[in-house]
């Protein structure tokens, strides 16, 4: 993980109190996302940023500021409300058969409402979630 984020991905996932938020699994969603690039840019899919938030979800889940407004190009903001959203979604699909980092990891990327659907990881994040492991293995997982 580089070393510029590590501060801010140890921070934010112990923001969380629910265990499967992780330093290692932040990395690894980030590093799958968008590679660590901040000003990573996906417009047919409306993804921006080091956690490829669309600005609808990113709205919902961005950390409040006195005097500015958060931005998904930030790379604070952007990785406290990644933080933030994974927390929630521990009690959303973490009580699911399976790892429960790889169940929050697939939420984030398509939905909550789709993983629990399916009973688990669907068969469309099967290469992420596989990704994700691998990454957090490398990370300390």
């Amino acid at each position: 993980m580089p070393a510029q984020y590590r501060t801010v991905i140890t921070s934010a996932a112990h923001s969380c109190p629910k265990a499967p938020v992780t330093p290692a699994l932040i990395a690894a969603m980030l590093k799958v996302e968008s590679n660590f690039d901040p000003n990573k840019r996906s417009p047919q899919t409306d993804e921006y940023g080091i956690a490829m938030w669309t600005p609808t979800v990113f709205a919902g889940w961005a950390p409040k500021h006195p005097d500015r407004t958060a931005s998904v190009f930030n790379t604070d903001d952007a990785i406290r409300a990644m933080a933030g959203f994974l927390c929630y979604l521990v009690d959303t699909v973490g009580y699911l058969p399976g790892d429960p980092q790889l169940l929050i990891a697939a939420a984030y990327r398509v939905g909550g409402k789709r993983v629990r659907k399916v009973d688990g990881i669907p068969p469309e994040t099967t290469a992420y979630t596989s990704k994700i492991k691998t990454k957090m293995i490398a990370y300390g997982y």
